[in-house]
């Protein structure tokens, strides 16, 4: 039971990491929550350098203080 004012305890992942696969057409809206729900370890697999800009710009702003791991991975190849 929490009481008024007590902190909520962070939850522990026992599970191995979480890919994120973005596609061509999410951007700021989809990063943002999907940042907001991953934890520190998670792929994010990016499909151009144009969504590397944002996550960068996400990530200093709404997560700063957790890790991931970036990957461009261009849908196009196989």
């Amino acid at each position: 039971m929490l009481w008024f004012g007590q902190p909520k305890m962070k939850e522990q992942r026992t599970s191995p990491m979480s890919t994120y696969v973005i596609g061509v057409g999410e951007w700021m809206q989809t990063l943002s929550s999907r940042m907001q729900t991953a934890v520190d370890g998670d792929l994010f697999v990016l499909p151009s350098a144009m969504h590397l800009h944002a996550y960068n710009l996400l990530k200093e702003s709404c997560c700063p203080g957790k890790n991931f791991t970036v990957e461009i991975k261009n849908p196009t190849e196989a």
